[in-house]
């Protein structure tokens, strides 16, 4: 691979690697906000709702893995345009 392959690459993943950062703790945040009423009330052990956040987080990720190519490349190439 070329230097500028390298470049265009470690530059379109560091945009999709913070695409997934900034979206999926709000997806979680939204997630606990509907929830946190109904594990509250039925006393849910923080061990069951830990793993129930870890596999929500890969839902959630492999959900909207779509979007978050599409948002990266949108960003990634108008900040290469400048």
């Amino acid at each position: 691979m070329k230097i500028l392959d390298w470049y265009i690459l470690k530059r379109y993943l560091f945009t999709f690697l913070m695409m997934l950062l900034l979206f999926i703790p709000i997806g979680i945040t939204v997630n606990l906000a509907e929830k946190i009423g109904k594990i509250l009330e039925r006393e849910v052990p923080f061990p069951a709702v830990a793993q129930y956040y870890l596999d929500f987080t890969i839902y959630f990720a492999n959900l909207l893995f779509p979007i978050f190519l599409f948002l990266s490349v949108i960003w990634f190439t108008s900040k290469l345009a400048n």
